[in-house]
């Protein structure tokens, strides 16, 4: 893991300190984001490979969830652009500003969410996201919106199946 931060390190010292053009700043960004789905998808092997040997744990702190959402859906940013999409997100506000719960796997949940979202969504489209927070059951809301082949009713059981796909994704 030290080389994902490694590598957002000097992506991000190259972005703050380096005068480049637009096309060389896309580019790094596009690494950024390589990188970061990369660090993503190796967090998904370990949590799986945790939950198999039953060591799996959460990791409960206080986070601001305005800017979880904003560090994942800016990930995202660049590859919806080039697809033609607009990304937007409105939180409600009764979405408390902090919340304590395992930041990393509400991120993971937003990420895969957007990720599938940009993949089975047309160009030049828009995906909309939408967070509620519903106080007397301390539940957060998220939904993604977008026009996408969506998920049959049928299928809606089978996908939390482990290492399971639909036909067509």
């Amino acid at each position: 893991m030290e080389s994902f931060a490694t590598i957002t390190m000097y992506a991000n010292i190259l972005l703050m300190k380096v005068q480049m053009g637009p096309k060389i700043t896309n580019i790094i960004h596009a690494i950024k984001f390589c990188n970061q789905m990369c660090m993503f998808s190796l967090k998904d092997l370990q949590d799986m490979s945790n939950i198999v040997r039953e060591q799996f744990k959460i990791q409960m702190a206080s986070f601001n969830v305005r800017d979880a959402f904003d560090e994942i859906i800016n990930m995202y940013r660049m590859s919806a652009n080039l697809k033609g999409i607009n990304i937007e997100c409105h939180i409600s506000d009764d979405v408390p500003q902090d919340l304590i719960q395992d930041k990393l796997r509400v991120q993971q949940i937003i990420s895969n969410l957007i990720n599938n979202s940009l993949k089975f969504s047309d160009n030049n489209t828009e995906v909309n996201i939408r967070c509620r927070f519903f106080p007397r059951t301390s539940k957060l809301h998220i939904q993604v919106l977008d026009n996408g082949i969506g998920i049959a009713e049928k299928d809606g059981e089978i996908i939390f199946k482990p290492y399971t796909t639909l036909p067509d994704a």
